[in-house]
């Protein structure tokens, strides 16, 4: 919807444009875009939230909507034994009652400063949720978290065509360092 607000002697002064993303608001004054989104909560992944999280689990593991019930049953039990593994924690964000986002982190060890290691396994927010802000909230939770344990560091790796993440990642202080290299096993 397009909208003119003129003065009392008939000039335009400004136009807007509103448009509404699910449950946020975004409005453009004069080209200069606002933007309203109800308060977004952190909740931690119990037993009784685990079909809320093996759906955002799916969307994300399957980003073009092509899965099947049982990916997303798979998911639950993924989920489930993710609460039974005690170095790993599940975080959701909630936006005026539904869950949009995630944070999975795990607990390593640096043997060379004695102090705990916090990594972020994964961080996915729903596509009509991004940029405004809960990618961004989920990760200061991690932080929060990390810094009451007396963690060194987070660690995290992503892809390095994933430039939106990387400028998050950026923007939140997290350094880039060129001379590492992932190696992994698969065992199964």
């Amino acid at each position: 919807m397009m909208a003119a607000v003129f003065s009392t002697k008939g000039q335009l002064c400004c136009t807007w444009h509103l448009r509404i993303y699910i449950r946020s608001v975004s409005l453009e004054v004069n080209g200069k875009g606002v933007l309203y989104m109800p308060e977004a909560e952190v909740v931690q992944l119990t037993e009784n939230l685990l079909n809320e999280a093996s759906h955002l689990l799916v969307n994300y593991m399957y980003p073009n909507g092509d899965y099947r019930k049982s990916h997303e049953d798979e998911c639950k039990e993924s989920l489930e034994r993710f609460l039974d593994f005690h170095n790993a924690d599940f975080f959701m964000a909630k936006v005026a009652g539904d869950f949009v986002g995630f944070i999975a982190t795990n607990w390593g060890f640096s043997t060379t400063k004695g102090q705990p290691i916090l990594r972020i396994q994964d961080l996915y927010v729903i596509a009509d949720f991004r940029k405004l802000g809960i990618a961004q909230l989920l990760v200061r939770r991690a932080v929060q978290i990390a810094k009451l344990k007396n963690a060194n560091r987070i660690q995290l790796d992503t892809s390095s065509v994933n430039k939106p993440a990387r400028r998050l990642y950026e923007r939140l202080g997290f350094k880039w360092f060129s001379d590492k290299e992932i190696y992994m096993l698969f065992l199964n």
